[in-house]
């Protein structure tokens, strides 16, 4: 879907602005999954929603509240992994075995990060005259700290 709405982006410019023929023109539709907290029942969190804001104000509060949230699940973070580095502790692991399995650990937890959704599309000009190519991928990412 996501894909869909960037190649349309890169359809449109195509179509109706002037573009140098060695120009690579690139779209995009990202929007950001929300996390709702962590709970004993569901403890990855709950995505609440990866629909785009429809007002300047309603982008201010929902990007706050994310970040707000991802700031709680930062410190959440701290604090579990505190735990869990102490729980290690009591084996006689490498150094290295000790991060892969606090790597692991951390690929679970959702609070503290967010995920994007990105659609991408590109073309160039020249490509798309003479046979209608927008190439198409979508992208999940995470951000965390």
């Amino acid at each position: 879907m996501r894909e869909r709405i960037a190649a349309a982006k890169v359809e449109h410019v195509l179509k109706n602005q002037p573009v140098q023929p060695e120009a690579l023109v690139v779209g995009f539709d990202t929007t950001a999954v929300m996390y709702d907290a962590a709970s004993a029942e569901k403890p990855m969190g709950i995505p609440r929603s990866n629909e785009k804001f429809t007002t300047p104000e309603a982008a201010r509060e929902g990007i706050l509240e994310q970040f707000t949230n991802v700031a709680h699940g930062c410190c959440e973070l701290h604090e579990k992994l505190t735990a869990f580095s102490e729980q290690l502790d009591q084996y006689n692991w490498s150094e290295a075995d000790i991060q892969m399995a606090i790597q692991a650990h951390v690929a679970g937890i959702r609070r503290g990060h967010i995920f994007i959704h990105t659609g991408v599309a590109a073309a160039f000009p020249d490509e798309h005259t003479e046979a209608p190519s927008i190439h198409r991928w979508t992208e999940k990412i995470k951000l965390f700290s």
